[in-house]
Order: C-alpha cells, then structure tokens, then sequence
C-alpha cells in the first residue's frame, strides 16, 4: 500500500481540494500542477497572450489591454490553497476580444489506516463540484472535470460516484475555460469556475455491503497532493456541510481547448 503524504477531514471521510487533467493511471502521489493561458487583443493592436506552468504553486495571470478601439480586461488563476480551485474570468469593451484557461493536474487516493472487518477491493466516492459558468454577450465558456484523467470528462456543477482501490493514487484534473469578443463593437463578459469536492460514500457503501458495513471514516481516508494547504478543522467543517447539500445533473461535453 502506498502511504500518502498529506490528509484533512470536513466531517467524517470528507476531502475538498481542486486541480485538472493529463492522462495516468494508479501511481505514486506527487505534487499537483497549474496551467494557465490567456490571449488578449483590441482592435488594431498585434495579439498578446501570456502562458506560465508550474508543480507544486499556484499562478494568477492579469490580461488587460486598451487603445482607442477597445479594451480587454481578464484574470486566470489557479490556487493549490485550500479551496483548490480554476477561476477566468474575461471582459471586453468597443472592439476587442479576450480568451482564457486555468487547468489543474492532481492526485488522489483511499488510505486504508486501520484493518477493517472484511476487507473490500475498492471504496465508493462521491464527487461533487459547484463550479458554473456564465456569458453575457458574444462568447462561451466550459468547466469540466476529468477523474480519473484517463476516463470521462464532466461539465459542472456534477456529482459523479466513484470507486477507489485503496492504495492505488489516482491523477485528475479540472479546467476552466471561457472567451468573449466585441467585434466590431459592443461589450461582452465570460466567466468559468471550478471546484470539486471528494467525500467517502458510507451510503453507497452501506447498499453494497449490506449487513457486513461497517464505518469507512474509521478505516479510510482520502489522500490529496502534497502542496494542497490545508484548512482550519472548524471553518473546514462549516463549508463542508453546506457542500454535501448541493445536488446536480451529470453530463458529459465536448472537452475545451488544451495546451
């Protein structure tokens, strides 16, 4: 069984974190990794664009261009602080156009710390993500998330449920992505969030097993990236129960640009 660098719990079994996508499989935990891109213009002016990738950091671009024609104006950012989260958001005036991207790569995995009465091959996960995203004017935007990052990709807000051989590190990913234009003239505002949380499914767990369950928080818990900050256990708590209210319908997009 691998042993895992870093663990916090919301309420039992409960983990939030955030990050985004290339393909793995079971693995060793490692450190998770931000992206984040944004191309930016007003008319008349050459194109910019600003691109940064970094392990174990988060990163925070500022895109913001004027002339006579138009303005652009925009942020992409990722934060391997807790709460982990992909946020762009772009906004753009007279003549003038804005795209942007933040995607996070990280690693998860079910740490069993005790011996359980029976001894089970996988353990239920529920994911949830309240992310959205939003546009107003010419534009379009997604925020998905990709778990394992060899598998489906889901638009949120999503839950999704699970299941985790315990030892085996998981890679993921989440990616926000969004643009907006105004040629040749108007305004126009893109927005693209993401933010997912992780709990162990006793519910789900309980079907399964039947009169044999038993309390997974007592023998598992889920593991995350070791550069993921970690919260206060009390305002941990706080936002984890409001979390494990939220309820959304599943469907799977077309998957949004990539570097």
């Amino acid at each position: 069984m691998t042993l895992l660098p870093q663990r916090f719990a919301l309420a039992p079994g409960v983990v939030i974190f955030a990050a985004l996508v290339p393909p793995t499989a079971a693995g060793t935990i490692t450190s998770a990794t931000s992206y984040v891109n944004c191309i930016y213009q007003a008319e008349g002016a050459p194109s910019q664009q600003q691109t940064e990738t970094v392990q174990g950091a988060s990163l925070a671009l500022s895109c913001d261009t004027m002339n006579t024609s138009g303005q652009a104006v925009g942020s992409v950012e990722t934060t391997l602080e807790w709460p982990l989260l992909a946020d762009v958001m772009g906004s753009v005036t007279g003549s003038a156009s804005f795209e942007g991207e933040a995607w996070i790569e990280f690693w998860v995995a079910v740490d069993q710390f005790a011996t359980p009465p029976t001894n089970v091959d996988s353990v239920p996960v529920v994911m949830t993500d309240s992310g959205d995203t939003s546009v107003d004017g010419s534009g379009g935007a997604t925020a998905s998330v990709e778990f394992p990052s060899s598998g489906p990709e889901y638009n949120v807000p999503v839950v999704e449920q699970l299941s985790l051989t315990p030892g085996d590190a998981i890679a993921g990913s989440i990616d926000a992505f969004c643009w907006t234009d105004t040629y040749p003239s108007g305004s126009g505002e893109c927005q693209a969030l993401v933010d997912p949380v992780f709990q162990l499914d006793q519910a789900t767990f309980d079907t399964q097993m039947g009169g044999n369950t038993f309390p997974l928080a007592s023998y598992y818990d889920l593991e995350l990236s070791p550069d993921v900050g970690v919260p206060e256990p009390a305002s941990v708590a706080l936002i984890g129960a409001g979390m494990l209210g939220l309820g959304y319908a599943v469907r799977k997009t077309e998957s949004c640009a990539r570097k």
